[in-house]
């Protein structure tokens, strides 16, 4: 897929393995939204969209990790989604131990689904699978990351983060000196994505189009 960072090959160091690809000069996606001020952020965001419905639809895979620091920008200022360290099958079972990986990471801990999180602080429980449901979740974090420039729940610490998504609260809209940054359209989108039943999230396919014939995101990129 012409959004999906191309794989090359891998490396063996002894005791760990490595994924080799592409270098991607522009870095990731937050550190190209944040040094061009002229971006268009919502055919970024439409470009990340359309790799993970690929993802999910035509590969038969769940990313599991996707946040603004896993996608990458080409020179043409094009997303390619990367970094598939924590992908799985779909058809995998959810009981399947090749399938579990941990949501201990504070980083990841702020774009993971409630379901992920369940027992999160508890090294005796075990950590459910991914699925398409929770990488649709952290889609609409990577939306919310994409316009704000932080990670989600950037005032938050790791044991509050894990207590909000628990009960089921969403980060608030984001604004910048009273000024509402998303658009209704938009926003409407992201707590769809972060609905707390996996079931109630939408495909990739549908936010797709709902993302295709909406206004841009913002008013403005992020200055540099």
């Amino acid at each position: 897929h012409r959004h999906v960072l191309p794989f090359i090959g891998t490396v063996d160091t002894g005791p760990q393995k490595g994924l080799v690809s592409l270098y991607m000069r522009n870095g990731n996606l937050l550190q190209y939204l944040k040094s061009h001020s002229d971006c268009d952020k919502k055919k970024l965001i439409i470009q990340v969209a359309e790799s993970v419905d690929y993802l999910h639809t035509v590969a038969g895979f769940v990313h599991g990790d996707l946040k603004c620091a896993n996608v990458l920008v080409s020179d043409s200022g094009d997303a390619l989604l990367g970094d598939f360290g924590l992908s799985t099958l779909v058809e995998k079972s959810e009981l399947d131990p090749a399938t579990m990986t941990s949501i201990r990471d504070m980083n990841t801990a702020r774009f993971a689904a409630p379901e992920l999180l369940l027992g999160s602080n508890n090294p005796t429980v075990k950590p459910r699978s991914k699925t398409r449901e929770s990488d649709v979740y952290a889609f609409g974090m990577l939306v919310l990351e994409a316009i704000t420039g932080q990670p989600p729940w950037s005032a938050q610490n790791h044991l509050s983060v894990i207590q909000k998504v628990g009960s089921a609260q969403i980060p608030p809209r984001p604004t910048l000196d009273g000024i509402i940054l998303m658009s209704d359209a938009w926003w409407e989108m992201c707590q769809r994505c972060w609905s707390f039943e996996p079931g109630k999230r939408p495909p990739m396919n549908v936010i797709l189009k709902t993302l295709k014939v909406s206004m841009p995101p913002v008013v403005h990129c992020t200055q540099p």
